[in-house]
């Protein structure tokens, strides 16, 4: 008998980087536990829904997981990537927009799952970080700038 051949799934994503309407050198990311128990930051991002426009999803998402509303100004572009959970395949493609905030505060209350934050880049000085939090077992906790 031949083992069972691993299934392949194909995903489709989409996100966006929000620019700050107060500061434009300010921008929102999430953290989240990465597969090996880390935690990352990253542009919010999540599933198509059924019936639903790339650029839907993107505002949609972004304002579940970090409480922000917002516009999309102009598509990033999109990355794919494959990846293995058990015996099944991801192939998984991820639309990235680039949104302008419209409305609400920065929160993570209506995603547990991740941490919100505001990043500031200053072009001329490096990146730095502002309100930073993340999930420990003790509940949130700030992180100092560049940890």
């Amino acid at each position: 008998m031949s083992a069972p051949s691993n299934r392949t799934v194909t995903e489709v994503s989409a996100g966006g980087l929000v620019i700050s309407a107060a500061n434009p050198n300010q921008v929102a990311l999430i953290s989240h536990r990465n597969r090996g128990g880390g935690m990352d930051w990253v542009i919010p991002k999540g599933h198509v829904e059924s019936g639903e426009a790339l650029e839907q999803t993107a505002t949609r998402e972004v304002e579940e997981e970090t409480g922000l509303a917002c516009e999309v100004v102009s598509k990033i572009g999109e990355i794919q990537y494959g990846f293995t959970v058990g015996k099944k395949r991801i192939k998984k493609t991820v639309h990235h927009y680039l949104l302008r905030h419209t409305g609400g505060e920065l929160s993570a209350n209506n995603d547990p799952t991740v941490a919100a934050s505001r990043a500031a880049a200053d072009y001329q000085e490096g990146l730095y970080m502002e309100d930073l939090t993340r999930d420990t077992p003790q509940g949130n906790e700030s992180v100092p700038a560049g940890n």
